[in-house]
């Protein structure tokens, strides 16, 4: 999780977490969505813009596999990395999140 934080804090992007108009920048990595309904382990939430974004952290490739086809076809085309899962739509952030190594 760590490194998909760094990349995002590190994009240049807006990046806030909570209202935007806040002025608090970056990812706090204590603000979570609801993430133990799906099977995930960990999970943040955060703001690139006005757009929301949630990365879910799961115990195995399979249990994101298996949370994916629970929740089909609301979760389909969101883009997985390892035993990670972005929720965004956010052409920004699915590009930053698909740079992590």
């Amino acid at each position: 999780m760590d490194k998909f934080i760094e990349a995002f804090n590190n994009s240049g992007e807006d990046i806030t977490n909570g209202v935007p108009t806040d002025g608090k920048k970056g990812i706090d990595k204590d603000e979570k969505p609801q993430y133990e309904s799906i099977g995930a382990i960990d999970a943040v939430i955060f703001n690139i813009g006005n757009s929301p974004v949630k990365i879910y952290e799961f115990d195995t490739k399979a249990d994101l596999k298996k949370a994916v086809d629970s929740y089909s076809p609301l979760m389909d085309e969101y883009p997985d990395k390892g035993k990670f899962l972005l929720e965004s739509k956010n052409k920004k952030a699915i590009e930053i999140f698909n740079s992590v190594k």
